[in-house]
C-alpha cells in the first residue's frame, strides 16, 4: 500500500475588502497542520500520528499497526540543515536503522537532499534550482557504490506565475514532457508524452468552485485517450482541509485516507519536497497532495529513494 506524505494547509479568512473605506479589520490567516492519519484498503488499516515541535516544525511521525508502533521517523534541525532518521520497535525497544537522509536549505527553500543506506555510503542525490519561490531545475542522481547509476534532471517551464511544463532528461536526452493546462487560474489538465512525442498519460482535474473534487486517470493507448482508469474523489471540512480521500483503479481494491487537521503552522510543506517533486509540491501548494498523481507515468518516481525511503509512504 502506496501512501504519501501531506502538506500543511493554509487558509484565508476575512471579508471582502470595500476600497472605500480605511478602517477594514486586518485579514486573519489562519493555518492548518495534519496530525493523524488513517489509511485503509480492504481489511489493511494503518495509522500515522504527526508531531512538531514549539518551532512548528515537523519531529516525528509514528506508524502504528493494530494500536501498536511500529516505525518511525525523526527529523533534527540545526541551522540550515534537517536530519531524517529511520527507527522500528523489536523485541520492546526502539532501534536506529542505518539509513538516514539529510537535508540542506537556503531559508525555507531546499538546495539539496541526500539519501544514506548506511554510514557514508551515498545512494540517491537531489537538488533544486531556484527563481524566487518557484524552481526552474531539480536534478536527481541515483549511486551504487560510488558509482552514478542514472541521471534525471527535470526542467520547469512557466507562462507567468503558471507551471505549463516539464521536461524530463536522462542523460542530457528527453524522455519525457508534461504539459499542464488551466480554466480560471486552476490546473485542470495534465498530459504526459513521450520522448517521441506519443501521449502516454491524460489527467483531468474537478472543482467545485476552488476545490478540487476529483481527479480521473484515464487509459492511454498508442496515444489515444480511452476509458477512465483510476479516480480520486475529495471531501472538505468547514476549513476547506480535505478530510477524506478515496481512490479507486479498475480491478483494484479502493483506497482510502482520514485526515485529522488542527489549527498551527507547520513545515512539512519544506521536508517531503525532495520526495514529492516539485511538479507536485507546486500543484498541491495549501492542501494534502494527490496520491493518483504519485502513481502516474514518469522516467522519474519521486520519493522512491527519497522520505522514508519507500515510495512516499507516511504509512508503510
Amino acid at each position: 500500500m502506496v501512501v504519501m506524505t501531506g502538506l500543511f494547509l493554509t487558509a484565508v479568512v476575512g471579508c471582502k475588502k470595500d476600497d472605500n473605506k480605511d478602517d477594514d479589520p486586518p485579514v486573519t490567516v489562519k493555518k492548518y497542520r495534519i496530525t493523524n492519519v488513517v489509511q485503509t484498503q480492504g481489511s489493511d488499516a494503518t495509522e500515522t500520528k504527526l508531531e512538531y515541535n514549539s518551532d512548528n516544525k515537523l519531529v516525528s511521525f509514528t506508524d502504528y499497526e493494530d494500536g501498536v508502533a511500529v516505525y518511525r521517523s525523526t527529523w533534527t534541525y540545526t541551522g540550515n540543515e534537517a536530519k531524517l532518521s529511520e527507527s522500528y520497535f523489536e523485541g520492546g525497544q526502539w532501534v536506529v536503522g542505518p539509513y538516514y537522509e539529510t537535508y540542506t536549505y537556503s531559508g525555507n527553500h531546499l538546495t539539496e537532499g541526500r539519501v544514506y543506506e548506511s554510514e557514508d555510503e551515498l545512494m540517491y542525490l537531489v537538488t533544486y534550482i531556484w527563481d524566487g519561490d518557484r524552481v526552474t531545475e531539480e536534478n536527481r542522481e541515483y549511486y551504487y557504490q560510488d558509482s552514478i547509476m542514472g541521471n534525471y534532471s527535470m526542467k520547469y517551464t512557466y507562462s507567468g506565475a503558471q507551471l505549463t511544463m516539464v521536461e524530463y532528461t536522462m542523460f542530457d536526452q528527453l524522455v519525457q514532457k508534461k504539459i499542464i493546462e488551466y480554466a480560471d487560474g486552476k490546473p485542470v489538465s495534465i498530459k504526459s508524452y513521450s520522448g517521441e512525442n506519443m501521449l502516454e498519460e491524460s489527467i483531468e482535474m474537478l472543482y467545485a468552485g476552488n476545490l478540487l473534487t476529483k481527479i480521473n486517470n484515464f487509459n492511454v493507448s498508442e496515444g489515444v485517450v480511452g476509458t477512465i482508469a483510476c479516480t480520486e474523489d475529495r471531501t472538505y471540512d468547514d476549513n476547506n482541509n480535505a478530510y477524506v480521500i478515496n481512490m479507486q483503479c479498475t480491478d483494484e481494491t479502493p483506497f482510502n485516507s482520514a485526515l485529522t487537521w488542527e489549527e498551527g503552522a507547520g513545515n512539512l510543506n519544506d521536508v517531503i519536497l525532495a520526495n514529492i517533486g516539485w511538479l507536485t509540491a507546486y500543484l498541491f501548494p495549501d492542501t494534502f497532495p494527490s496520491e493518483l498523481l504519485f502513481t502516474t507515468k514518469s522516467p522519474v518516481s519521486p520519493g522512491k529513494h527519497v522520505g522514508t525511503g519507500r515510495d512516499l509512504s507516511i504509512v508503510h
